[in-house]
Parts: structure tokens; sequence; C-alpha cells
């Protein structure tokens, strides 16, 4: 999926910060074990965290600094497995997360933070950009 239309709709909405380093992206597929998928990398790149209402619908993506302590605090990898990796949330009880469990290419998912249960994890769609794309026409998490 190109990203390009998928910043143009969110850019908007979205209260951007400057774009992560690529140093910083590999310090994270370092330290979790995971590699990010190109979209998510890409719009990292572009803006590197950041909040924003998209359409309704709070999203707030973490910062690339902050990303490794904030899967540590929230413990989603001990309650989650190793196949999940935390990215933001709604500004509310979601976290959304990359779930790596179903191949190669990480789901853009969610679950709530409250109950880190695997069975809970919810896919928005099969890929972060796809899923950015979604959440921008208006899909609501519940």
């Amino acid at each position: 999926m190109r990203l390009a239309p998928v910043i143009a709709a969110v850019a908007p909405y979205w209260r951007a910060s400057p774009g992560a380093t690529p140093a910083s992206l590999a310090a994270i597929e370092q330290a979790m074990g995971l590699p990010l998928p190109p979209d998510l990398h890409d719009f990292l790149c572009w803006s590197d965290g950041g909040a924003g209402d998209v359409d309704g619908q709070s999203l707030s993506l973490w910062p690339a600094r902050e990303l490794v302590a904030l899967n540590g605090a929230y413990q989603l990898q001990r309650y989650l497995g190793g196949q999940c990796l935390g990215i933001g949330s709604d500004g509310g009880p979601l976290c959304l997360l990359l779930d790596y469990r179903a191949g190669a290419t990480p789901a853009l998912a969610y679950v709530n933070f409250g109950d880190l249960d695997p069975a809970e994890v919810r896919v928005i769609a099969p890929a972060f950009g796809e899923g950015m794309a979604l959440l921008a026409a208006g899909l609501r998490l519940d």
C-alpha cells in the first residue's frame, strides 16, 4: 500500500512530530526482536509519534524514543506474548498494536489495556497503512 494517501488523509487532523531517524527505528527492532513493517517505518519517518482526532476517532502513536519503554511499562509482551508490539492508543482504554502472530506482515490491531488477553486482540486491518486508512475513513474502535 502506498502511504502517501494515508498521510494525506490524516495530516489535516494530525499533530505531527519531527520524523524519526533510521537509527531510532533500528533500535526498536533490535530491542523488541521484531521488524517494523515498511508502512509504519515510513509513517514514523514522516511523524515520530503524534496524535489527532481523525474523523472523531482519537488516535495517538508513541514516539520511537518511548515505544520500547511503554511496551515494558504496560507489560504488553508479558501478557500478549512476544509477537505483539504496542505502538499507541486511542487516548483512552485501547492500545493500538502490531500483531505478528498471523505472519510476517503484522496486522494493525487493538486491545483494551485492562484486558491484555491474546484472545481479546481485535484486528483492524492486515497492515498498518490499511488500518490507518480505515480509521481516517471513519472506522470506530469499540
